[in-house]
């Protein structure tokens, strides 16, 4: 018998992140041919496998195009691209937007136009790979590349993993096994809707789910990621997702939660789930407490670094940040707010800024002396301090005068 206690989500919300843009215009059939040569000169240069090129070159016209349509004039100038690096200073100088609030607007608008199959669950698709269940929908794009997403979410797992435990049988990577373990069939799910309307309760936003399940009177984890709207840009949220994962799978220890209340004799069920209810909130605090938007940051951090597209197509957070900031000022103290926050415009503002944070952290300081704080619960400043020998005021200090904000 397994019955679920809590449920907690841990949302990127990457997605959601959505900045306004001008309405759309229809393309010329000669832009449209422009548009794709440039795809496909960018995606020539890009390392990899013939398959990778090709999504490559997907992601770069599905880009372009919109781009193009929401900004009427665009098209010669993005044609004209050598590199996806131009896309940064290009957008900054013209519209004074990054390419990370762009692309965000873009996957809205994508999820908004997409013609969706209704989600129906006799018919859902399931393809299993080491870690994962791919879970998608025939007559979608999710299904077409569901081995693709499949690969490219197992080397981007070795990726997560290799750069916070690069030793590869550390204490980490065996309660990571022993957490992995303890799912149903021993994987995570990765959901891939066609869309994010495509069933009641289903967020527009990207987010890693995980809570807590008894199964034999054992306390096992449950998780899933699901993306509310699949093309081949969405690597790039992908990425951030699945460093969650690594998250949870590498910070959790069960074995440290108290012993599971059992049954009291002639107790109702429903003073036996206020029981659980009352358990469950301090375990939950106790071995995954807040981990003061680090977890954001890093996620951000990592994606830019496993993932190609991600790399190739998102500005840097210094200096998104700088474009940005002019119309978001940032925050006095970035760890003090939640950054997701529901006013798109500026969610995508937050996470760059803890991008920047954790990027400064590493560099400064090294990998290992991150990856020993952000791992080790409770994450709070007394944690932080035996680390780094200063508090968190401190360090952001640092940070800003060292990237001149």
């Amino acid at each position: 018998m397994k019955r679920l206690i809590a449920l907690a989500a841990l949302a990127a919300a990457l997605l959601a992140a959505c900045a306004g843009s001008p309405r759309p215009t229809e393309l010329s059939q000669a832009d449209r041919a422009s548009l794709a040569h440039a795809a496909q000169q960018v995606s020539s240069r890009m390392k990899g496998s013939e398959a990778d090129r090709a999504r490559f070159a997907e992601a770069a016209l599905a880009l372009y195009e919109y781009l193009a349509a929401a900004r009427p004039g665009s098209a010669p100038a993005l044609a004209a691209m050598k590199e996806t690096a131009e896309l940064a200073p290009y957008l900054a100088s013209a519209y004074g937007t990054t390419p990370n609030e762009e692309i965000i607007s873009a996957f809205m608008a994508w999820d908004e136009a997409v013609k969706r199959p209704l989600w129906k669950e006799k018919k859902l698709d399931r393809l299993e790979t080491e870690h994962f269940t791919i879970v998608t929908m025939p007559g979608t794009a999710a299904f077409r590349d569901k081995e693709y997403i499949g690969r490219l979410s197992e080397d981007l797992l070795a990726s997560i993993q290799a750069m916070v435990d690069p030793a590869p049988y550390s204490p980490l990577r065996a309660r990571f096994a022993k957490n992995l373990s303890s799912l149903k069939d021993g994987k995570v799910e990765i959901i891939l809707p066609p869309g994010s309307k495509a069933f009641d309760g289903f967020a527009d936003t990207a987010n890693t789910n995980w809570g807590f399940a008894i199964s034999d009177d054992r306390l096992a984890v449950a998780s899933s990621i699901r993306l509310p709207y699949y093309n081949a840009l969405s690597s790039a949220i992908l990425a951030h997702e699945l460093t969650h994962v690594v998250d949870i799978f590498f910070k959790l220890d069960l074995d440290t939660a108290p012993p599971i209340p059992a049954k009291k004799e002639g107790a109702s069920m429903g003073d036996f789930a206020e029981a659980l209810k009352d358990w469950a909130g301090p375990v939950f605090q106790r071995i995954l407490p807040n981990d003061q938007a680090f977890g954001e940051g890093f996620a951000e951090y990592v994606a830019r670094s496993v993932s190609p597209m991600r790399s190739a197509f998102f500005a840097p957070p210094d200096d998104a940040l700088r474009v940005a900031r002019a119309r978001v000022p940032l925050l006095n103290d970035v760890l003090a707010a939640n950054p997701s926050v529901k006013d798109r415009k500026v969610r995508i503002i937050r996470y760059a800024e803890l991008d920047s944070l954790v990027s400064y952290l590493i560099g400064a300081y090294g990998i290992e002396r991150f990856a020993a704080f952000y791992t080790t619960p409770p994450i709070d400043e007394r944690g932080f301090a035996k680390a780094y020998g200063k508090g968190y005021a401190a360090i952001q200090a640092e940070w800003k005068a060292a990237r001149g904000f």
